[in-house]
């Protein structure tokens, strides 16, 4: 999902999580799983099959990566600098993300008003802020 965001494919990284069908993220829960499973049918295929799959899992990341834009410095580690480069998807509506860093709180909010977006973020550490218009 953070790879169709990075390309511009919003709306197809909302469509994996937003749709009930087979295959996407809303589908395997709809099978009663409460974990994330490693297949998109929602239960174990085979005796080797993992019920708790990280892989699938990794939608938790886009929220705070793609939907709040919270993204690291490889060359900062431990969030001592960040960028934030939110995307913004009208079908979530309002949305807002919190992530507790070691080096600080870093808060990323959004709400669509009309034809326009308001956004805010509060961080106790530096940041650079890039709009998906690549501002």
């Amino acid at each position: 999902m953070r790879v169709l965001c990075d390309y511009g494919h919003y709306d197809a990284a909302f469509k994996l999580i937003d749709n009930t069908q087979y295959p996407s993220w809303r589908y395997i829960l709809s099978t009663g799983a409460t974990t994330f499973t490693e297949t998109w049918y929602g239960i174990a295929s085979h005796l080797d099959a993992s019920m708790n799959h990280f892989a699938l899992g990794s939608v938790a990341s886009w929220f705070y990566e793609c939907l709040g834009g919270i993204r690291y410095l490889e060359s900062e580690p431990g969030f001592k600098k960040l960028v934030l480069k939110p995307v913004f998807i009208k079908e979530i509506g309002d949305f807002d993300v919190t992530f507790k860093s070691k080096s600080g709180n870093i808060r990323s909010a959004w709400s669509f008003e009309g034809d326009g977006i308001h956004y805010s973020f509060e961080a106790e550490v530096p940041i650079t802020l890039v709009l998906p218009d690549g501002s």
